[in-house]
């Protein structure tokens, strides 16, 4: 709404202004060339669960997409439902980006720094990845495989899960663990890297010291936990924009979410520099002692 209030226009009482207002506001420059624009479409906060207003968005991008652009930046993407977002892919024909290849390369780096920085065995740690996609855990496993001794992987059908420890086993000679009842031995995970939405276990049960990276759209976790800290939860990836040799402009902030990130950087060749967790934004060094620490002295 920022772009509307300027001129003659601060003067209009607000509830004369229109909900959605689409215009493009700005270019999005990367040495001397335009590589995308920057857009207002609503002047008002908007509830896209709404399927009228949500219509008039996905209406409003595909006017403003005269040049016929193939990928869609949303900003606070995950502020958006997931339908919401699926529907607005689906009926502009863009590519959103939603981080979670950056986020997947990502956490063995950050596992590995954070461990150094407790002064911690990684390898004696053990691992909870919960995911519906076969590939994508397969992914994930692989990348901790030379790391730590203990995986376990479930959130899949029976069928699945038994192919990935398969295919684990025979690429990486680990042999990854299976429980039938994970709530059990829920608390003997220290770190956890959850991409479902939703659960069929009781959180409650997670061990108090435990790690989360929460890549879930509706961030599963974080709600779950409502506001106690009980565990910690790491949402996102911060990235700097300055470091992709893209111009300034007053409508992207310094610090990209991966998403943003992804979107602007295809080649995804950098290293985070910050993490986001529960409204703040850390330094991996500051998260480790003045978040993990500090609440393990409590």
């Amino acid at each position: 709404m920022e772009y509307y209030k300027r001129g003659w226009f601060k003067y209009v009482p607000e509830r004369f202004i229109p909900i959605i207002r689409p215009k493009i506001i700005d270019t999005i420059n990367k040495e001397g060339n335009i590589i995308g624009r920057v857009a207002g479409i609503n002047l008002k906060p908007i509830d896209l669960k709404e399927e009228k207003l949500l219509n008039e968005y996905i209406q409003a991008i595909i006017k403003l997409n005269q040049e016929q652009n193939k990928t869609l930046i949303i900003e606070d993407y995950n502020h958006i439902g997931k339908e919401s977002v699926d529907e607005i892919r689906k009926k502009t024909n863009m590519r959103i980006f939603t981080g979670e290849n950056t986020k997947i390369k990502s956490i063995p780096i950050a596992i590995k720094e954070i461990y150094n920085l407790l002064k911690e065995d990684l390898k004696k740690q053990e691992i909870l990845v919960i995911s519906d996609r076969k590939a994508i855990a397969k992914d994930i496993i692989k990348s901790f495989s030379k790391e730590v001794r203990f995986i376990t992987t479930i959130g899949d059908t029976e069928e699945n899960i038994e192919e990935i420890y398969n295919s684990i086993l025979e690429e990486t000679g680990l042999s990854l663990f299976h429980s039938s009842n994970i709530e059990k031995i829920l608390s003997n995970y220290s770190i956890i890297v959850n991409l479902k939405d939703t659960l069929d276990f009781n959180i409650s049960k997670l061990r108090k010291s435990a790690i989360v990276f929460d890549l879930s759209h509706s961030k599963i976790f974080k709600t779950a936990d409502k506001g106690r800290n009980t565990y910690h939860v790491i949402e996102d990836f911060i990235f700097q924009l300055d470091s992709l040799g893209i111009e300034d402009t007053i409508w992207i902030n310094n610090k990209l979410s991966s998403n943003i990130y992804e979107s602007l950087n295809e080649k995804q060749d950098l290293k985070f520099y910050q993490i986001y967790s529960n409204g703040d934004y850390y330094y991996l060094r500051d998260f480790v002692n003045l978040v993990i620490r500090a609440k393990g002295k409590m």
